[in-house]
């Protein structure tokens, strides 16, 4: 990634346990994504769902996103 910027980071859950999510814009082949991705530690393994779009489209898909991070379990 080139361009890192960070935009939030917030404690969440994730499958029940204690996750971070963070929300950052970055250059990847010199197109900028904004990335969600919620991490969370499992069992002695780390797990990180990421959610990847375009800056202008991103909003329109965060509340499925939001779902499908509700339901995970481990």
């Amino acid at each position: 990634f080139t361009d890192y910027t960070e935009i939030s980071v917030r404690d969440t859950r994730l499958g029940g346990e204690t996750a971070k999510e963070y929300v950052y814009t970055a250059r990847l082949a010199d197109v900028e994504y904004k990335y969600m991705q919620t991490a969370a530690v499992h069992g002695g393994s780390v797990y990180v769902i990421t959610y990847t779009a375009l800056p202008d489209v991103f909003d329109s898909h965060t509340d499925d996103v939001e779902r499908i991070i509700a339901e995970f379990r481990f």
